[in-house]
Formats: C-alpha cells, structure tokens, sequence
C-alpha cells in the first residue's frame, strides 16, 4: 500500500493532477524542481524510521541529492 506520494519536477505536474481522485490533500505532495530544498524539508518531517521510500527518476532530476540530504 502506497501511503504518501511525492512528485517532483515539471514533467510530473500531470501525475499530480491525474491522481489527485485516488490521494487525499495530505498524502499527494507535488514539488516544481526548484523546490527540492522545500520536497526535503517535508521528507524529513514526513519520514518514520520504518518507512520503505522509493525515488525513482532520471539522472536528471539529481535525486541523488534529495537521498544524501536524507540520510
């Protein structure tokens, strides 16, 4: 089961809106890619210690970044 979900960057504007019918307002969380500091911020409150996340993007998108921050 899929509790929370967290988009980010341009290309995943459409995924946000498209699922907005299966997410409540509080479980879907959509981040433009300037906001990576604010999508980390918000991981951070967000993540419990037995929580099992899932980034999964390009190369592109320096998620690698938000993984580093995180640990």
């Amino acid at each position: 089961m899929i509790n929370e979900v967290y988009l980010f960057g341009g290309e995943m504007k459409h995924l946000y809106d498209a699922l907005q019918d299966k997410y409540n307002e509080n479980s879907l969380h959509y981040y433009p890619q300037d906001q990576m500091d604010h999508m980390i911020n918000d991981l951070k409150n967000d993540i419990k210690p037995d929580d099992i996340v899932v980034f999964k993007g390009s190369h592109g998108m320096h998620l690698e970044k938000v993984v580093d921050r995180l640990r």
